[in-house]
This record gives C-alpha cells, structure tokens and sequence, in this order.
C-alpha cells in the first residue's frame, strides 16, 4: 500500500494574492498553506508541530488553527474548538473566514467531518459566528458533519437552527451527544419543529 504524499504546501508570502493578504492578521506573520490533497482524517496532520497556522482552501475560505486562544478578526466568520484531535490529542482553537456563510458552510463541512479518533473523549465546541448564517449548512452538509463521527460530543451555544435543520438533526438515525444551549443559540421556530420530530 502507498503511503499518501505530503499534506500541506506552505504558500510564499510574496506569492499570496490581495483576497489571501486581507484575510490574515495584519499584526503578526502567519503561516498560510494550501493543502495538496484532500485528507479524511485528523491524524493526517502534524497539529502538535505545525504550531498556529492558515490553510488556503479554493472556495476562498481559509481555516486558521492554533494551540492557544487567539482574538478573531472583525471579519465574517465562525470560530470554534476541537478537543483530543489527532495523534497528539491537541485542543485546537480555530476559526474559518470567507466572503459569504455559503463559502464558510462548505469549508466548515469539510473540517468537521474529518474523522476524529473514537478512543478519545472529543468534542467540536461551535463558539461565535460573527455575520455567519448558520442556515446556510444544506441537509447533506448536515449529514456529512454528524454521520462522520458519531460519538462526537456536540456544543452550540450559538446560532440559529431552522425547522429543517431542527428535524434533520432531531431525526438522525443514531443517538447523538448534543448541547444546544446558550445565550447566542436559538431555533428560528422556538423550538417547535425539534420537539415535534422528538414526539
């Protein structure tokens, strides 16, 4: 069996477009890569190593991951944590930036539905989405996210859950390890169309 090529290929700073430079923090010099294939896994990447970070994706998003806490810019976006990721079980605080919630939704389908290790206690912890419409994650993004770790403990505390949205998760086939609670988390029904698929 072939081992899989490199992962990431670190772009030159003089090599980066306008859109790339205005969505990195003009305060520090930061890292930007773009990924030279598509990984299933967290445990593809070397998070203990790579230290903080950008990764370029083609949707003109970008994914920027750290190991310790940092400010998010006043940019449109949706900031959240991954706990026990990858071979070294890192706490990863993250954020994904891009133009539109469409753009952000399918870069964030992308990264939460990489595989998270199952003999770990792991979380995804959705912290802050600023101008972020959480109504923009389709059914199938949906289904990516959940149905590709099922035992993932889930934290929402903030944004607004549709009544599609409501009943697809409410509906799943698989029990699943879910908090949605918070001063920022709301349904756009109050809640109505969760309880009744529950019923």
């Amino acid at each position: 069996m072939n081992e899989p090529g490199p992962l990431l290929q670190l772009i030159p700073r003089d090599r980066l477009s306008r859109q790339q430079k205005a969505l990195l923090p003009r305060e520090r010099s930061l890292p930007i890569y773009k990924l030279l294939r598509e990984p299933t896994d967290h445990n593809e990447f070397d998070w203990k190593n790579l230290g903080t970070l950008a990764i370029w994706r083609e949707n003109r998003t970008v994914i920027f991951v750290s190991d310790e806490i940092f400010e998010p810019m006043n940019q449109r976006h949706v900031s959240f944590l991954l706990h026990n990721v990858g071979r070294d079980l890192c706490f990863l605080h993250c954020a994904i930036y891009g133009q539109t919630s469409a753009a952000i939704a399918q870069t964030a389908t992308f990264f939460w539905s990489l595989e998270h290790s199952v003999e770990t206690k792991y979380a995804l912890r959705i912290d802050e989405g600023r101008n972020f419409d959480f109504g923009a994650f389709r059914l199938p993004q949906l289904a990516s996210i959940l149905d590709s770790n099922q035992e993932r403990h889930y934290a929402i505390p903030t944004g607004v859950l549709n009544a599609e949205q409501s009943v697809f998760v409410a509906t799943r086939p698989y029990s699943l390890r879910l908090e949605l609670v918070g001063d920022g988390f709301a349904f756009k029904d109050d809640g109505v169309a969760f309880i009744e698929a529950l019923e």
